[in-house]
């Protein structure tokens, strides 16, 4: 897992990639506050790993164990386009 720690003015921060069931449980209270396409968490964490299959990774900073923010993006690449990402902030 790619992750960072950083401590500031007594708050601690991580910024990693959700790769567990548990971690992108976490990210749902963010994810549902900012995107209220989704209503369900055990359905959005189905969802976030089937596309992982296909390279999709969610992204998320934590502070004092809570998350605060997360993207979720991929790297795709086309014959039109050569390569490139898609990405979606919450």
């Amino acid at each position: 897992m790619i992750a960072k720690t950083r401590r500031n003015r007594g708050a601690r921060f991580r910024i990693a990639i959700a790769k567990t069931p548990e971690e992108i449980r976490q990210c749902y209270p963010t994810m549902r506050e900012l995107g209220p396409l989704f209503t369900n968490r055990k359905k959005f964490v189905g969802r976030v790993l089937h596309q992982q299959r296909d390279d999709y990774l969610l992204a998320f900073l934590e502070e004092n164990g809570e998350v605060r923010a997360a993207a979720g993006y991929r790297f795709l690449e086309s014959l039109f386009q050569d390569a490139f990402f898609t990405w979606m902030i919450w």
